[in-house]
């Protein structure tokens, strides 16, 4: 048994009840878990402007990553694949030339789902491409045969070469 050293309480004295931590000889926290988050939410509410501006700032600094981290929390809220690396990103972006699979436009270009998230689409290398906000917005959740026939920039070539590059080619 040890005491909290915060609320006083004895209780067992394993990873259950404390914290693990190698810094200590004992190898746990001297606060309970329940001490410890109590402290943490503490220090959260009495910084929240830090974290917030910090958080901004983060943002604004890794556009790219930041995306990625609220595509992936997106598939995993939705239980979906959600493997799509920062590096295999890149790879996708070269091999559309940084621009749009669909019209080919170099303009503001975002992360695609091929599949949309609502038909089960992941967030993975075999679903995601680049496409210009244009294109983004106008594809929805339509399928993309019947969506991108329809299109005035419609091009076999680059239509093949979109599924090729899906189908893993």
């Amino acid at each position: 048994m040890k005491k909290c050293n915060k609320c006083g309480v004895e209780k067992p004295f394993t990873s259950e009840y404390f914290v693990v931590e190698k810094r200590n000889r004992s190898g746990l926290s001297g606060m309970c878990k329940e001490c410890r988050q109590g402290v943490k939410d503490k220090w959260k509410e009495e910084n929240r402007d830090c974290i917030n501006s910090y958080s901004r700032k983060w943002h604004d600094k890794n556009p790219d990553v930041a995306r990625m981290k609220n595509q992936r929390y997106k598939a995993r809220k939705r239980s979906l694949p959600h493997t799509l690396t920062f590096e295999e990103w890149q790879n996708t972006l070269l091999h559309f030339d940084g621009c749009c699979a669909y019209c080919g436009s170099s303009e503001k270009i975002t992360q695609e789902h091929f599949v949309p998230i609502y038909k089960d689409g992941g967030y993975t290398k075999n679903n995601i491409i680049p496409a210009c906000n244009s294109c983004n917005d106008s594809k929805g959740r339509k399928d993309f045969n019947e969506w991108y026939s329809e299109q005035l920039f419609y091009d076999e070539d680059r239509k093949s070469k979109i599924l090729d590059f899906l189908n893993g080619g």
